[in-house]
């Protein structure tokens, strides 16, 4: 009977081409996705619910239309709904949102317009929608908020958002958007209230100016409130950490005002209704007991001399270092910052432009080559944003044209799990206030294929996403070789999908 129970488990993982595995503390579960026909364009993550995978059938330069595929499986890889849409070829996917059990994509063309397409995870219901835009934009950034969608974006080299309403079909360009200097940071949507906060900045001789403007339904302005700065120093890159009706809390990094490099945690709180901001904390880096580990036991030491002469003497030790901040994770009783140091790199182009005279004239150019990532940091706080212990992530050391994130971080009930990748292998640690408890190797980890006898052929582009809870999603394309395995085609090319979490 147990050997029966065996065999019907084993035959069950297959047919849902899914495979479990455990190495050391980490856990991992595959899934495949054949990409003879089709070929995955993006992975949604909707938390509890699992993962919407969209997949488009491979281009020819003859079709006018292209199918498109969507299935819903839930956080063990269970397939629970399919649909299928016919789309021109001429639309270009952008981005895709996920908002109360409905998944938005955004396709836009050259024209003047753009394509939304719904799909309710509920009914499984497709529906697509045209919307005029009034002017054409770069669409960057989308969110949803009941039956509100907002799109920001650039529209000539100015940023700009615009209001559709889904029931209505009415679409508008929010007033005091389209204005010299002004950038829009953040669009942060709340379903409780049915409101949208937009965080602005707006660049000024002294630092950003930062506001939160508040939107009903219907696109209304309901406030707009400005973020001032407190005495030398000034907010910047913020993030929400949470809201309500009246307030909006926020966090964020601080510029000194003669400094264009962060300097610390800044939070704030603002309330919405009567004006009143109250600066709860600001928490220099410097203070963290790990930031500078990267530099071992003698440079921690000679730092923390460094450190000591100048509070001796009155003054503050400014940090040289370029960091981008990403969305907070949250614990039962904590919440953690997560921040990862760049640096830019430029080179000289010389470009000839054609001249009255025998010989053409030479310009020289200053051109942006790529982001560095030299490390990671999280900071772990309590609710009232009291600082508890920070961890200093080591080896994540990446290169790339787009200033994006790169280091994964979640606080569960085992500590701190920190994930990233290294030439196309996980890297993973679990961290325990503070002290590492288990970590891969330096190099990356491999993770096991589908079968014993799957040969890696090539591994494409693999990325890396936070799912729910403590789970992480990594995903990528591979070609795999097997000639022994029953029933298993000899070459196959695939989507992979992991599961990954540490214990």
């Amino acid at each position: 009977m147990k050997i029966n129970i065996v065999f019907l488990y084993i035959f069950f993982c297959l047919c849902l081409n899914v495979r479990w595995s455990f190495a050391q503390n980490l856990y991992f579960k595959r899934h495949e996705i054949s990409e003879e026909k089709t070929q995955v364009q993006n992975v949604v993550a909707v938390e509890e619910r699992g993962a919407a995978i969209i997949a488009a059938e491979n281009e020819n330069l003859f079709q006018t239309n292209r199918k498109w595929e969507f299935t819903l499986v839930d956080t063990a890889f269970v397939h629970h709904l399919q649909a299928t849409y016919t789309l021109p070829t001429k639309l270009k996917y952008n981005q895709s949102i996920w908002a109360d059990s409905v998944l938005c994509l955004v396709f836009d063309n050259a024209a003047q317009d753009v394509t939304l397409l719904v799909w309710n995870l509920n009914t499984g219901t497709l529906e697509a929608i045209n919307i005029n835009l009034p002017m054409r934009m770069e669409i960057k950034e989308v969110a949803i908020c009941n039956a509100d969608l907002y799109l920001a974006g650039e529209a000539k080299a100015r940023d700009i958002v615009m209001f559709f309403d889904m029931d209505t079909r009415l679409c508008k360009v929010l007033p005091s958007f389209y204005e010299p200097r002004l950038k829009v940071e953040k669009l942060i949507p709340s379903p409780e209230t049915g409101q949208m906060y937009v965080l602005t900045s707006r660049e000024s001789r002294d630092k950003n100016a930062w506001r939160v403007r508040v939107y009903n339904q219907g696109g209304f302005l309901h406030s707009d409130t400005q973020i001032n700065q407190e005495g030398e120093y000034s907010p910047v890159n913020f993030t929400a950490m949470g809201h309500d009706s009246t307030n909006i809390r926020l966090a964020g990094y601080y510029y000194h005002r003669n400094m264009d490099f962060p300097q610390g945690f800044w939070f704030q709180s603002v309330n919405l209704t009567d004006n009143q901001r109250n600066i709860y904390k600001r928490w220099p880096f410097v203070e963290n007991k790990n930031f500078f580990a990267y530099k071992g036991e003698a440079g921690q030491k000679r730092m923390a001399e460094k450190l000591e002469r100048y509070k001796q003497d009155g003054d503050e030790y400014r940090l040289a270092e370029r960091w981008i901040l990403h969305k907070p994770c949250y614990g039962d009783s904590t919440f953690a910052l997560l921040g990862e140091c760049y640096y830019k790199t430029h080179s000289n182009q010389s470009i000839g432009r054609p001249t009255m005279g025998s010989s053409p004239a030479v310009n020289d150019y200053r051109m942006l080559d790529e982001y560095r990532y030299t490390r990671g940091s999280v900071t772990v706080f309590d609710k009232k944003a009291n600082y508890l212990w920070d961890w200093t992530i080591e080896g994540n050391e990446h290169q790339s044209t787009k200033l994006e994130q790169h280091t994964f971080a979640a606080l569960g009930q085992h500590g701190l799990s920190v994930f990233f990748l290294n030439d196309k292998k996980l890297c993973w640690q679990l961290v325990q206030n503070g002290k590492q408890v288990a970590a891969s190797e330096k190099k990356g980890q491999k993770l096991a294929l589908m079968y014993p006898d799957d040969e890696l052929l090539h591994t494409g582009n693999v990325n890396l996403s936070n799912w729910y809870s403590d789970s992480f999603l990594m995903m990528g394309s591979q070609r795999i070789r097997n000639t022994k395995t029953a029933g298993v085609e000899a070459r196959r090319d695939v989507f992979f999908l992991y599961k990954i979490s540490v214990r």
